[in-house]
C-alpha cells in the first residue's frame, strides 16, 4: 500500500484499538467478538476494534486493556496478518 500514514490508518484502521493483555485471548475472542469491529490475535496479546468491548469485559479478573489510538504497526497487522519482527 502507499500514502500518507494519517490516511492508510483512517482507512484501514478507523477507530480506536484496545489491547487486551491476561487471560486466554482465544477465549476472550469468543467474548467480545460480537461486540468489536474485528478482532485480532498476535501472540497473547489480543488486539479488539471498540466500542462496545469494554463493557463486555467489565466485572473480569486478571485482564489488562489499553484503548490507544490506531498506527502504522495496526496497519501492518491488517494488511499481513502477522507480527512484526525486529
Amino acid at each position: 500500500m502507499e500514502g500518507r500514514p494519517h490516511a492508510l490508518i483512517d482507512e484501514q484502521i478507523g477507530c480506536d484499538v484496545i489491547e487486551i493483555y491476561g487471560g486466554n485471548p482465544r477465549e476472550l475472542t469468543s467474548v467480545v467478538g460480537p461486540y468489536a469491529q474485528r478482532v485480532e490475535v498476535s501472540g497473547e496479546t489480543l488486539f479488539c476494534y471498540p466500542e462496545q468491548v469494554r463493557l463486555q469485559l467489565r466485572g473480569r479478573t486478571g485482564l489488562r486493556l489499553l484503548q490507544r489510538p490506531p498506527n502504522l504497526e495496526d496497519v501492518f497487522l491488517r494488511l499481513t496478518g502477522r507480527e512484526m519482527k525486529d
